[in-house]
């Protein structure tokens, strides 16, 4: 009777695990649909206000794929949101592409920038701690929370993984960067134009994702049920 027991326990343990992989592999499809809707209809690039660059909003799917699916859906969904942003800036004639595509060309007072090997990892690198950063605080921290902080526990990991994803960018492109790009006469005004241009898409996205990240992560676990 015992080994009866057993085993249904261990099939039900099974069958849980195939469920929560399906819903996971599900998740993680539809929010990398969703990307793809974005960069197709051209929504995923928003005009900073006081700039002609524009900041991407698929920052949002990475972040509610990396915390409701965890650190392997969230490595995944950052690395396409890294090779949408490359493929999306070789083709775009923005003054910053080069700094997420080593094939993009901008001109700036008549000089030719060209993007290089750093451009890459300035692309990767901060999506991938962004996604790592919220998924595993997610983790840490969704078993302290009550119904209330069901909702904020959310918003402040949205919030740190920005602001650390952020600091990354800014502290590649300062120490990293412009040291590649140190023959242009100008690179003052370029740093400038950068460092101006991140903070405001930084402010911009902070604020979009705060409202939109907690309320579909709590609608998740809540509705869907994800662990």
């Amino acid at each position: 009777m015992s080994k009866i027991k057993n085993f249904n326990h261990s099939n039900n343990q099974f069958n849980n695990t195939i469920n929560e992989k399906t819903k996971k592999l599900f998740l993680m499809l539809s929010l990398t649909g969703l990307m793809m809707i974005f960069y197709l209809c051209d929504l995923n690039r928003v005009p900073i206000p006081n700039s002609c660059e524009r900041y991407s909003l698929l920052q949002i799917p990475v972040i509610i794929g990396a915390c409701v699916g965890g650190p392997t859906s969230g490595l995944i969904l950052s690395v396409i949101y890294g090779l949408i942003d490359v493929i999306y800036a070789s083709f775009s004639v923005e003054l910053t592409d080069i700094l997420t595509s080593p094939f993009a060309t901008s001109v700036m007072d008549r000089y030719y920038i060209h993007g290089s090997f750093f451009s890459l990892i300035m692309c990767f690198l901060p999506k991938i701690f962004l996604a790592l950063f919220a998924s595993l605080m997610f983790k840490y921290l969704k078993n302290y929370c009550n119904s209330i902080g069901q909702l904020i526990m959310p918003a402040a990991c949205t919030c740190l993984a920005i602001l650390f994803a952020f600091f990354t960018y800014i502290a590649l492109f300062n120490l990293v960067f412009v040291n590649y790009l140190s023959y242009l006469p100008n690179i003052e005004k370029f740093i400038n134009i950068v460092n101006s241009a991140s903070t405001y898409a930084f402010i911009q996205k902070l604020v979009i994702n705060l409202i939109i990240d907690p309320i579909a992560i709590f609608t998740l676990r809540n509705v869907a049920h994800f662990d």
